[in-house]
């Protein structure tokens, strides 16, 4: 099974069980199936989080041994309670790469994706923004048995703690968190070149981060009289 150049958009997910307590993948539920993803957009999907039950995998869910492919793939404004970009469960072992998780919000665990014995690979991906309850993982959180790998990503602008649980490898393994001061999910380098921050100085801080004692809108390092 092969999805390409597909967009998914304003998909959500119910409930599928008694008592109105399960909704998973609110764009794609893979089980069993290594389906292919390439060049596709998952923006603004969800899986229902009334209730306290399951809501898993804003976009996606993958369960059963599934060890698909995922690359070249956005996954931006997704919402779910556990993974709100993906949720990979049942020892699936998808391989993600060169892919970016942009502003997705779990309201409790994994804000980009949530790994539950899921020996998952992240290569080459970006991660900007997404959110989860604190101290859960604003980027990935994994349990059980068995962690995925995150390598060769940039994290950048994920509030709290970026990744939460048992990784298989080092999750800082050749992976960069980005300066980003204001927290807009850009780095600052970008934000000084395009003129969107101003940096006297040129220490690569934007000013706006800087002391400025006298309020005058001068750093201090920039200002002949930092005190009057």
């Amino acid at each position: 099974l092969r999805y390409l150049r597909c967009t998914f958009t304003g998909n959500k997910a119910e409930t599928t069980s008694n008592g109105g307590r399960t909704s998973r993948g609110g764009a794609i539920w893979s089980g069993a199936t290594d389906a292919r993803i390439d060049a596709c957009s998952f923006v603004d999907n969800a899986c229902a989080t009334n209730d306290s039950g399951e809501s898993m995998g804003g976009a996606i869910f993958v369960e059963s041994a599934s060890n698909g492919v995922v690359v070249g793939s956005q996954f931006r404004g997704n919402t779910s309670r556990q993974g709100a970009g993906m949720f990979l469960t049942g020892n699936s072992q998808p391989n993600i790469r060169t892919s970016d998780f942009i502003s997705n919000v779990a309201t409790d665990s994994g804000g980009a994706a949530h790994a539950s014995t899921s020996p998952a690979f992240f290569f080459d991906c970006e991660f900007r923004l997404n959110r989860a309850a604190t101290n859960r993982g604003s980027v990935l959180f994994a349990d059980g048995a068995s962690g995925p790998t995150i390598y060769g990503s940039l994290l950048c602008g994920n509030p709290g703690n970026d990744l939460v649980g048992t990784f298989t490898s080092d999750q800082n393994s050749s992976s960069e968190y980005c300066a980003d001061c204001n927290g807009n999910g850009l780095e600052d380098a970008d934000d000084i070149a395009a003129g969107r921050a101003t940096d006297c100085d040129a220490n690569g801080v934007p000013d706006s981060w800087q002391t400025d004692r006298d309020c005058d809108g001068v750093i201090d390092a920039c200002d002949g009289c930092p005190d009057s």
